[in-house]
């Protein structure tokens, strides 16, 4: 753990001192009880850091750096920081599990239904129609761009995409969607 940007928090050369002993004095409590909660080394140290970090920035409220009550101010803060972390870690792995979960169909498969079904639907289309979605959907021209391409006006531009996209649609069976 960096103790230097913990004492920058601290005004005074006497309560730098009085927090690097305090640093000292419970690092190894601190650690401990975030080592029981969360069961991995990184994650406490991580939050042993944030403690530091949260009592540096609360130093005012802090007394007598041996009186019980400074220790059960440092154990709240420990335990309620672990705690926290604990469920954010748990929540992150949910999500991991559920994405894996859902990202576990064959993909190759997807795949090929995809693009045999696409290449069926584009299949109505003109070539210049296709043309109009490559530049559009592909390449990421606006519809000024391709106007200027086909002498056109944006607007109309913006029509036949709208028609082309329409006609997909129905080839697709979804125009009452």
């Amino acid at each position: 753990m960096l103790l230097a940007p913990l004492l920058a928090m601290v005004d005074g050369e006497e309560e730098k001192l009085k927090f690097e002993k305090l640093y000292y004095t419970y690092v190894d409590f601190v650690m401990g009880i975030s080592y029981s909660r969360l069961g991995d080394r990184l994650l406490a140290e991580d939050n042993a850091q944030e403690v530091f970090y949260a009592v540096a920035r609360n130093f005012d409220k802090i007394g007598e750096i041996n009186s019980k009550a400074t220790k059960s101010y440092i154990y709240t803060i420990t335990t309620s920081l672990a705690i926290n972390k604990y469920k954010k870690e748990k929540k992150e792995q949910l999500k991991i599990t559920e994405i894996e979960k859902y990202t576990d169909i064959s993909d190759k498969t997807f795949d090929i239904y995809s693009e045999t079904e696409l290449k069926s639907v584009l299949e109505v289309l003109t070539d210049e129609e296709k043309a109009y979605l490559r530049l559009k959907y592909l390449y990421g021209y606006t519809s000024r761009e391709i106007a200027g391409m086909f002498n056109e006006s944006p607007s109309n531009v913006r029509r036949k995409i709208s028609i082309i996209l329409l006609k997909l649609k129905e080839s697709l069976g979804e125009e009452n969607e």
